[in-house]
This record gives C-alpha cells, sequence and structure tokens, in this order.
C-alpha cells in the first residue's frame, strides 16, 4: 500500500495499521489497544481524523475534489447537507 507514507506521525501510522488490520479480519482491535494501553474511542477518533486529512492530500493531488468527484464529509462520516 503506497499510501501509509503519506501518514508522516509514526504512531497515528501504526495506530490506523491496526485498526485496518483487524477490520480485514486479522484480529480484535480492542485486544490491540488493550495491548498498547490505548483508548480505543479516542484511537478511533483520531484515525478518523487522519483519515480525513490522508483522504484531503489525495483528493487535492488528483484534482478529484474540484471536480465534484469526491463528496465532503462532517466529521461523524455523514455526508453534507449541500
Amino acid at each position: 500500500m503506497t499510501w501509509w507514507p503519506l501518514v508522516e506521525d509514526v504512531e497515528a501510522r501504526r495506530a490506523l495499521q491496526f485498526e485496518v488490520m483487524c477490520q480485514a479480519g486479522a484480529g480484535k482491535f480492542s485486544q490491540v489497544c488493550e495491548k498498547y494501553g490505548w483508548k480505543r474511542t479516542t484511537v478511533i477518533s483520531r484515525n478518523r481524523v487522519v483519515l480525513k486529512k490522508l483522504s484531503e492530500k489525495l483528493c487535492l493531488g488528483s484534482g478529484l475534489r474540484q471536480s465534484g468527484m469526491v463528496a465532503d464529509f462532517d466529521k461523524t462520516g455523514l455526508k453534507q447537507a449541500s
């Protein structure tokens, strides 16, 4: 996955990688959080912020946001009303 290096903060990248792997079926994210002493809800919230920033980087680089091909989402992940 070539986009991992775009997440500059090493700890943020690590937490996101664990969540993605767990969602893919490689384990339970709550157990990973417990192992590392992370509060699950906090890590998930931070991961959403990292994903939003990553999405913005990728969209701006490709011109998709300007073309209207990518919807704007609020902090809950729901599409904003037009």
